[in-house]
């Protein structure tokens, strides 16, 4: 099983339109994936027509001692490998608390240890901040994925995402594997978005996913 934590201190970026569609696509290829939603918003349950569970009954149960996260799976038919364990309410509390105690993060990884179904890959989608959550993820993560618009802004967060992302690298004394940027909303048509892309295979060279994924407006409609 490899868990991949999907990370970026900036919001609007598609972490979690990744962490759903890299997990899908996975299922419609024949593995078992299984996404856990540790933002608060809880995004990941509506993107794929689950209603938000209980306190308690979504991710923030496996930071507990011997906590058991409870997997629910999409209505459709083709999406049979396919799991999710949504966000619940506790999970902001939940950052608190992990702040203080960062040995908590290890529950989590315990807890996915512990899932009854086998899961080829796990990905972990976190919250817009570089917080005690997306600390937790990078602490129990084998690999990280760090989507990232072509803007300026972004950029910017990026630098300080890759920045937390070094150092938990070196906290782990364990590399991350993969470790890879994946250029998202990209407009190629744009000037600016192509010098962006060549800025960034600049700073981390062969780990940025090609050209990225290419804006769609028939999706945004």
């Amino acid at each position: 099983m490899r868990v991949i934590a999907v990370v970026n201190r900036k919001g609007g970026v598609g972490k979690t339109t990744t962490a759903v569609n890299l997990a899908t696509a996975l299922a419609l290829a024949g593995q078992r994936a299984l996404v856990v939603d540790l933002d608060p918003q809880g995004s990941v349950a509506r993107s794929v027509g689950l209603e938000p569970p209980a306190e308690r009954a979504g991710a923030s149960a496996g930071f507990a001692a011997r906590g058991r996260l409870a997997v629910r799976y999409p209505a459709h038919e083709a999406l049979f490998r396919l799991g999710v364990v949504a966000a619940d309410q506790g999970l902001a509390r939940e950052a608190g608390r992990l702040a203080d105690d960062p040995a908590r993060a290890q529950r989590l990884g315990a807890a996915i240890s512990r899932l009854r179904d086998p899961w080829a890959v796990v990905l972990l989608d976190t919250p817009p901040a570089l917080g005690a959550l997306a600390d937790a993820a990078l602490a129990i993560a084998d690999g990280v994925v760090v989507p990232t618009t072509t803007d300026y802004l972004a950029l910017e967060a990026l630098r300080a995402t890759l920045d937390a992302v070094r150092r938990a690298d070196r906290d782990r004394a364990r590399p991350f594997d993969p470790l890879l940027v994946l250029p998202t909303l990209v407009e190629p048509r744009r000037a600016t978005a192509q010098a962006a892309l060549a800025l960034l295979r600049d700073h981390v060279g062969d780990a940025v996913l090609l050209d990225g994924v290419p804006r769609s407006a028939r999706l945004e409609s």
